[in-house]
């Protein structure tokens, strides 16, 4: 019997053998499994976020800034999209337009501050600003999907998991999978610049030189890392699309910095634009925080309103269990007093007490 009930272990297959030991590295979790629902959504999170950040990397290296913001603008779009098809978000009209008065206040605000001297209608330059709106769009597209990865696998996470263990793991699979695209496609440049220094410039504006790129590299890799851990903080306690409205109106706040820092006086374009972006997310917070309130009133109503009819229910059976006790003491009485009857003996006031 004990032969007959022992169920041999499956096999792993050749992939799952090989990839495990990677696999229990990148995650920490000495179960790790390749065919685990939940860690298809931690790799899809990670590599999502990696290559949302080197698509926008790429789109402001080949167009103007301000025209990328423009089109990030849109993420709180792709965001809702994506959130409501997945039926893990539902939204009211009153927040849908709010969210578009703030996509429609970046962009005003991102035109009205930005001066061009010219502009390009060439066919080379309308192919250009197409090449980087798909790109843009394809870096939207990703962080929209890492949101929703993420908030898929904390809603299946079986142990808490803190965000900081997250964002490492979640950084360490992006390096990972990132790392042969950049030897194949930036060493070789990166190694032709280093030796150009060297050989053009002397040794002291070498050494300055590259002691300015890695100060700029360390400020730039903590401001990365410290803005990114606080997007997968929020991100874990509010909504995808809540996040994506906080992070369209980050946009807002890094234009009125770089226009204090840097001297840039406001247009009135631009502080039109802030003001609706700031307006559209305050009433998305307010339509939001509304729709909550009420879902939770019903949910405390229908709650009271099944209480209520469990007490009635239970009352009802009690009435009838008295009831049909007291009928029953009335027959178990009525029987004694005629056997007492019966007996030709009247009942006496200790045998009706104790009949009683």
């Amino acid at each position: 019997r004990h032969v007959s009930d022992h169920k041999p272990e499956r096999p792993r297959s050749n992939a799952s053998a090989i990839f495990r030991p990677l696999l229990v590295w990148l995650t920490g979790d000495r179960k790790a499994d390749v065919r685990h629902a939940r860690l298809v959504q931690l790799f899809g999170a990670a590599i999502c976020f990696a290559v949302g950040f080197w698509t926008t990397n790429m789109a402001f290296s080949g167009t103007s800034a301000s025209f990328v913001e423009t089109i990030k603008a849109a993420e709180p779009i792709t965001s809702a999209a994506l959130a409501v098809s997945w039926g893990i978000e539902q939204l009211s009209s009153p927040e849908v337009s709010s969210l578009a008065s703030i996509v429609v206040g970046v962009i005003l605000s991102t035109v009205g501050n930005t001066k061009t001297a010219t502009t390009t209608t060439s066919s080379s330059g309308i192919s250009t600003s197409i090449h980087a709106c798909v790109i843009v769009m394809t870096a939207n597209l990703c962080f929209s999907f890492r949101g929703l990865f993420q908030k898929l696998w904390r809603a299946g996470a079986v142990t808490k998991v803190d965000d900081w263990n997250l964002q490492y793991r979640m950084q360490q699979i992006g390096v990972c999978c990132i790392l042969p695209f950049f030897v194949v496609m930036e060493l070789l440049p990166i190694a032709g610049h280093m030796r150009n220094m060297w050989i053009y410039l002397d040794t002291t504006t070498a050494f300055q030189t590259m002691a300015r790129y890695a100060g700029l590299a360390i400020v730039n890799g903590a401001a990365f890392t410290s803005y990114n851990l606080a997007s997968t903080y929020l991100l874990s306690r509010i909504t995808v699309v809540h996040h994506a409205a906080l992070n369209c109106l980050r946009r807002i706040f890094a234009i009125v910095i770089t226009s204090i820092i840097f001297h840039v006086t406001l247009t009135w374009v631009g502080i039109l634009g802030i003001a609706v972006s700031v307006g559209g997310f305050l009433s998305f917070s307010y339509h939001k925080a509304e729709r909550n309130k009420q879902k939770s009133f019903r949910k405390v109503s229908s709650l009271l309103r099944d209480s209520s009819e469990e007490l009635g229910t239970s009352n009802a059976v009690d009435a009838t269990s008295s009831s049909s006790n007291a009928r029953r003491r009335n027959s178990v009485t009525g029987h004694r007093f005629s056997e007492l009857r019966s007996r030709g003996s009247p009942p006496k006031r200790d045998n009706v007490d104790s009949i009683v």
